[in-house]
């Protein structure tokens, strides 16, 4: 995993913040070197704690002299028209001092901000771009000090309020012009939608529900209705039991199916069975396909809350999955027996929609038929299935357990269902 150091060195100020550095980078190696011995404390590996020991010293180097080595990078980076590490300036060094922060609340409570993430098609691993106001936003709202403050009917207000604002803005024409720089900060690969270019989008919401080219999106084994796809363009964690997600990524204290959807009869169906976990990152394809074929049992829409759905909060002591705004079906199969499908509204989501056909009981449904769409912002999915229905992927169980995403697309292959008279749902 790589991180990234910015230097600033404002040419009249060099010498004296060269000096600063040397004093920098020593207060770094002692904190470093504090930071290793906490981690042994608490049981961390020896290899994440000499990573913790290098990423602290790391992150105090925020005003340094370009050096010979780094001289032909940066070079280069200008002949492309990037942008240098002292194109970054200042908010370079505000992101380096906000990762240092968050490394606390990673060493502390093992909860980080941007996901740990490897990709599906090329096995690299990578962690989640975040802008610098999210993470002090995140700092601030999930460090272990201000929890309490999270649940207050005032913050649960301004969560709310702040979502619906914020997608009334992006529903105008002056929003449009935040597209291209979306698109760059991102590296959206545009190529895989439609309409490819930006300029045809009339306002950043229309953009940010765009559709698939067709064909980029291909449906894993289409017409056997035995595998199940994955929903969304997204990370993807995904357990074989409830109680499994519970101690390694859901760290709500009430999290279960029956509060998710507040059911006592729909949730013990699903009682300590098989479940998926799909985060959407505000740059991806915000449309959400069914993973099964099958009919509309019911649907249901819940209002509720717009907390992030950051792993620094989803594994806080906040029931984020339980209190957020959502929607959800649930879809009756001949192969995997009921499955329960949640979208899951988040930070400056406006609008959680399952669409009007799927809303009727009786509806036949695909699997990647589109089901509905999340407006503007990050957002979640929970799919869960009774008990030994489904066999997931091995490719994403293993990293599931270490608290790794996978990052997928919608139409891979999910898993496999498990016949009835195989699996365990009545023992």
């Amino acid at each position: 995993m790589k991180y990234f150091i910015y230097d600033y060195t404002p040419p009249v100020f060099s010498r004296s913040f060269k000096s600063i550095n040397l004093t920098l980078q020593r207060l770094a190696a002692d904190i470093g070197t504090m930071l290793k011995r906490r981690a042994g404390v608490l049981g961390v590996l020896e290899s994440q704690a000499n990573l913790l020991h290098r990423r602290a010293r790391g992150t105090f180097i925020i005003a340094t002299r370009h050096n010979t080595r780094n001289t032909t990078n940066e070079r280069e980076k200008k002949r492309k028209g990037e942008k240098t590490a002292a194109d970054m300036g200042i908010i370079g060094a505000f992101h380096a001092v906000a990762d240092y922060l968050l490394s606390w609340v990673k060493l502390i409570q093992n909860r980080e901000v941007g996901w740990l993430t490897i990709n599906r098609k090329t096995g690299e691993y990578m962690r989640e771009q975040q802008p610098l106001f999210k993470k002090l936003k995140l700092l601030l709202l999930f460090n272990p000090f201000m929890t309490w403050v999270d649940t207050t009917h005032a913050m649960r207000l301004y969560m709310h309020n702040s979502a619906i604002e914020e997608g009334k803005k992006e529903a105008t024409p002056a929003s449009r012009a935040r597209i291209k720089q979306f698109v760059d900060t991102y590296h959206i690969k545009m190529n895989d939608f439609e309409p490819s270019d930006i300029n045809a989008y009339s306002t950043f919401e229309d953009f940010f529900v765009r559709h698939h080219k067709p064909g980029s999106r291909p449906i894993h084994e289409p017409d056997d209705t035995r595998a199940a796809v994955v929903v969304a363009d997204s990370r993807v964690v995904v357990y074989e039991a409830v109680t499994e997600s519970k101690k390694i990524w859901i760290k709500g204290e009430n999290f279960s199916i029956t509060n998710l959807v507040m059911d006592n009869n729909i949730g013990p169906q699903f009682g300590d069975g098989p479940v998926a976990s799909f985060r959407l990152s505000p740059q991806d394809y915000h449309r959400y396909h069914s993973p099964v074929s099958g009919r509309i049992k019911m649907f249901r829409s819940m209002p509720g809350d717009y907390y992030e759905v950051d792993p620094i909060a989803v594994r806080s002591g906040v029931d984020i999955l339980t209190r957020n705004a959502r929607d959800y079906v649930v879809i009756d199969t001949d192969d995997f027996g009921e499955v329960l499908f949640v979208a899951i509204g988040a930070s400056q989501v406006g609008t959680v929609e399952i669409n009007d056909k799927w809303q009727k009981p009786g509806a036949e449904i695909k699997k990647g038929d589109e089901l509905g769409i999340f407006q503007f912002g990050g957002s979640s999915i929970i799919v869960a299935f009774q008990k030994g229905r489904i066999q997931f992927d091995e490719d994403l169980i293993k990293p599931s357990k270490n608290s790794v995403a996978v990052d997928v697309e919608v139409g891979m292959s999910l898993g496999r269902a498990v016949p009835k008279e195989e699996s365990h749902h009545d023992l």
